[in-house]
């Protein structure tokens, strides 16, 4: 009996209408031959029905940047600033962060450490909003203004929004339409035929439609997602693991789709990948040698996809209920990793889900001064929290065991943290989560109403971090603060102008 045979015996039609899931299609690579099953209540359904890849979408853009990469179009450290319209920019740019937009690269985009917001998208019913109105939160964008929550390049934060500006940036400098770009790089040269990126093509029948249940079939089908880079691919199991054969074969020989050096780098974990979430790197999920992407898309459409490092094998799987990631793909993966014996790791890269995370800051360096504002957010005797103005960061500082603690935190909501040569990484006791609408105007603490710090610099220094703070408080705030550093005889003279 064939493993698409064993796995039949479960996911039986009884099955999928218990767990809310009209269909479920399947792919599986082994030693680079792809074989396929249909699993579905109706009997409508084929292995050739396509699917919304949902957030893979990301994946299979990062796999046609880097192929444009190895072209020498552009590199994976260019500045997208430079090659967008002044109109685009200005959706994104705020005048306090305006000069965090000259930071951010191609890199930083497709590893989710730009800083950008906006991590999914709901998809339109009627006529959907420009890419650029999405960007600016503007009508009838339904989503929010895409902005900078964080510095560039200093943490993971997921961002569908990143990917937009990525998007645009690939028809500026290739002066095409995505789709026509996608079908280009990637979709036709590696035998895609079921994939597209875009709407629905008038003469596509043979698609699948979103349910609530296994029975219950959303009144819209389907949602249109103008978000094309993020979660705009329309494909099949199948179609996926060609991509995935692909990039294996790339990093086995030196006649791959991609140089071996290229995809090597792709694959890469970034510096700013968690312990909670896994490995990220460049539009891909990285794991004990494997590299994923999972997807949701509303109202109802799941998909994940799976290659492993060093070897031909694979895994990819679409379904269109509207709980069926957790009611059927995960079970079917978990099914085939049993029934191949394939190795497992402690945590598979399902993909980019909102959790609570902590995140080491890694070095920053070149940052202009940013102005810190007192948060309004509950503290402990002896605690100082401040809000970087423009961001949704605050910096909490306190003493413990006769040591200086301090403590960064981010609305997104991670919690970040930072080694330095005298502040010692804790971990606090009790603490309140920082939000944006919690930070206060100076006119509600009436203490902090003198002024407020003038910037914060974080360096790194072999290794360590050092904190250097500039512009302290004036009278009683700035007392406060020089007392909590341990500054007896004024500011620092590095400090001091």
């Amino acid at each position: 009996m064939s493993t698409l045979e064993a796995l039949g015996d479960v996911f039986t039609a009884e099955r999928l209408i218990r767990d809310g899931v009209p269909s479920v299609s399947v792919a599986i690579l082994e030693d680079g031959k792809v074989s396929s099953r249909m699993f579905t209540t109706e009997g409508k359904q084929t292995t050739d029905t396509i699917y919304q890849a949902c957030s893979i979408s990301k994946a299979i853009t990062a796999l046609a940047v880097a192929k444009l990469v190895d072209e020498g179009r552009f590199s994976y450290d260019t500045r997208i600033a430079a090659h967008l319209s002044r109109d685009v920019l200005d959706t994104v740019v705020e005048a306090k962060t305006a000069h965090f937009m000259p930071l951010v690269t191609i890199r930083m985009l497709l590893s989710h450490t730009s800083g950008l917001s906006q991590g999914g998208f709901p998809g339109y019913v009627g006529e959907p909003a420009e890419p650029i109105d999405i960007l600016a939160g503007k009508y009838p964008s339904n989503t929010p203004k895409v902005r900078f929550l964080s510095f560039p390049g200093a943490q993971f934060s997921y961002s569908g929004g990143g990917f937009i500006l990525l998007q645009l940036f690939l028809e500026k400098v290739m002066a095409l339409p995505f789709p026509e770009i996608m079908q280009q790089v990637v979709l036709k040269p590696l035998g895609m035929q079921r994939s597209h990126y875009g709407e629905l093509p008038v003469t596509e029948s043979n698609y699948a439609k979103a349910y609530w249940n296994g029975v219950t079939q959303n009144v819209a089908g389907y949602h249109k997602y103008p978000e094309l880079a993020a979660a705009g691919l329309w494909t099949t199991p199948s179609d996926m693991l060609k991509a995935i054969a692909a990039i294996q074969r790339s990093l086995a020989s030196s006649e791959g789709f991609l140089t071996k050096d290229t995809a090597t780098t792709m694959l890469a974990k970034v510096p700013q990948s968690t312990e909670a979430f896994g490995g990220v790197a460049l539009g891909w999920g990285v794991e004990n040698g494997q590299f994923a992407h999972s997807g949701y898309n509303f109202p109802g459409f799941n998909s994940y996809v799976i290659g492993f490092e060093g070897s031909n094998n694979g895994v990819a799987v679409m379904a269109n209920g509207f709980d069926s990631f957790t009611a059927c793909v995960r079970k079917v993966v978990s099914a085939l990793y049993y029934l191949k014996q394939w190795p497992k790791g402690v945590r598979l890269p399902m993909g980019f889900e909102k959790q609570q995370l902590d995140s080491a800051w890694k070095e920053w360096t070149d940052f202009p001064a940013m102005s810190l504002r007192p948060g309004a957010v509950g503290v402990g005797e002896g605690e100082i929290v401040l809000v970087v103005d423009g961001l949704d960061v605050a910096i909490k500082l306190w003493k413990a065991d006769g040591q200086h603690k301090l403590e960064l935190w981010q609305a997104q909501p991670q919690e970040l943290k930072l080694d330095g040569e005298k502040w010692n990484r804790a971990r606090p006791v009790a603490r309140e989560t920082f939000r944006r609408d919690r930070v206060s105007d100076l006119k509600v603490i009436a203490k902090y109403t003198t002024q407020v710090l003038e910037s914060i610099l974080l360096r790194g220094a072999n290794g360590t971090h050092a904190v250097d703070l500039q512009d302290l408080f004036a009278g009683q705030a700035m007392s406060t603060l020089l007392a909590f550093l341990g500054v007896t005889d004024g500011l620092p003279s590095s400090l001091d102008s």
